[in-house]
């Protein structure tokens, strides 16, 4: 079945289908409509590691040495929307199968499901498994306190939402410069599946009041649960002219609680008030060249001290290994680092930069890009370029192409890959 799969997926990586963008319509009966769609993707990965860097260390050593990897992972979506007037149900399931460095993995999850009832046009009101994107950053959002977290290079793809009992309440005004309000309400009961929001049986809460005001998007947002910190949110998002828009996030998060580590391995828990904020920029010029500029403080994130002692340790852990061949201690270590690695980025200060071009060539549908990211307080960075490319509405190709650079013990310098490459067939139907 395993070598089925794997056929499967390099016959087809570069294989062309037809398909539809979610767009298939059953007939409808009196009232009823129902929506069916989904996506297929089938996506590989070359991983070239740094055998050098300390997290590969960790994480491989002690199994079979490899300089390099392929891995593969097909995705299946479904989505199905159920129209019955004031009333709508909707389903969207996300399956894969992931042939990784060290064993196989099989995933089946409903990212969504959920119904909508809406009595009136300016009310609507949810309950069940939903998804949301709190905030106006592209690369990150501080103040996205229910958002799963996000992939910069592809911050479009779907994520699993969490449980939610709520409304959201829109009216158009015409005072005082005011154009627009609308108040989301939320509470979130936390199950087996949604411990990222706390322990079983929380009922945590959430809100968020949007005004345009003289044609500027602001957001007002409150989140708090048992288990979770008071935190209040501010975004905001204006156009300076039809070529330049500017946004900012703005978080304060009361008694947060951090991991540490020490040097000597020993991890312990902080609590302290979190500030995290970004400002940045988009600018299109007339050619449709897009650039996006971010700058993201990290209120969660380890400061110098705090990853010296994170590397110093990871140092200390291979040596001791080197000198007296205790596998029990990788296996410690592999454990008590997770929650850093858990953060996709877990340093204080960031500087994102991506530039895109659409229809290069005048190739339609073809866009070229590239991106980097730099932590600010070690002065690592990686930097990613890559290309989609939709030769016909419903097919997608796609190159990634990733690398981190740095010395060793800094943030991007001790990724376990010196060099990444994905690829990536979509098929929409």
């Amino acid at each position: 079945m395993r070598r089925f799969w794997l056929l499967l997926c390099v016959v087809l990586a570069g294989t062309p289908a037809w398909a539809g963008d979610y767009d298939l319509k059953l007939p409808e009966t009196g009232r009823k409509t129902i929506e069916i769609g989904g996506r297929l993707e089938f996506r590989s990965i070359f991983h070239d590691f740094d055998k050098s860097a300390s997290i590969y260390r960790i994480k491989y050593i002690g199994k079979p040495e490899k300089a390099n990897t392929l891995e593969y992972n097909p995705q299946l979506e479904l989505k199905v929307g159920v129209n019955l007037g004031r009333l709508n149900v909707y389903i969207y399931s996300h399956h894969d199968y992931n042939r990784m460095v060290f064993g196989d993995q099989w995933t089946s999850n409903v990212y969504e499901g959920y119904i909508t009832f809406r009595p009136v046009t300016s009310l609507t009101f949810w309950a069940g498994k939903k998804s949301f994107s709190w905030g106006k950053g592209y690369a990150w959002n501080p103040v996205g306190f229910i958002n799963r977290p996000k992939d910069p290079d592809d911050p479009n793809l779907s994520l699993e939402g969490f449980t939610v009992v709520g409304f959201d309440y829109v009216k158009s005004l015409k005072w005082a410069g005011f154009k627009t309000v609308s108040l989301t309400a939320l509470l979130m009961p936390v199950f087996t599946w949604d411990t990222a929001l706390g322990k079983f049986g929380d009922l945590n809460a959430a809100l968020k009041l949007y005004v345009l005001f003289l044609d500027t998007d602001l957001d007002f947002i409150f989140f708090n649960g048992p288990h979770q910190p008071a935190s209040y949110g501010f975004d905001f998002s204006r156009n300076l002219g039809e070529s330049i828009e500017v946004h900012g996030e703005i978080a304060w998060r009361t008694g947060t609680t951090r991991y540490l580590l020490d040097g000597d391995g020993r991890a312990f828990y902080s609590s302290r008030d979190q500030l995290s904020y970004l400002l940045g920029l988009k600018y299109v010029t007339l050619t449709e060249t897009t650039f996006i500029l971010e700058y993201y403080r990290n209120g969660q994130g380890y400061n110098g001290r705090d990853l010296d002692q994170f590397f110093t340790y990871l140092e200390a852990t291979w040596r001791n290994y080197m000198r007296f061949g205790k596998a029990l201690a990788l296996r410690r270590a592999e454990s008590v680092i997770q929650p850093y690695l858990d953060q996709r980025f877990f340093g204080r200060d960031y500087l994102y930069f991506k530039v895109s071009q659409k229809d290069l060539w005048n190739v339609v549908d073809f866009v070229p890009w590239a991106a980097v990211v730099t932590d600010l307080n070690d002065n690592s960075f990686s930097i990613s370029f890559g290309a989609t490319y939709k030769p016909v509405t419903n097919l997608e190709l796609g190159i990634r192409v990733g690398c981190p650079i740095g010395p060793a013990g800094t943030e991007f310098g001790d990724k376990p890959d010196a060099l990444k490459i994905e690829f990536w067939t979509r098929f929409y139907f």
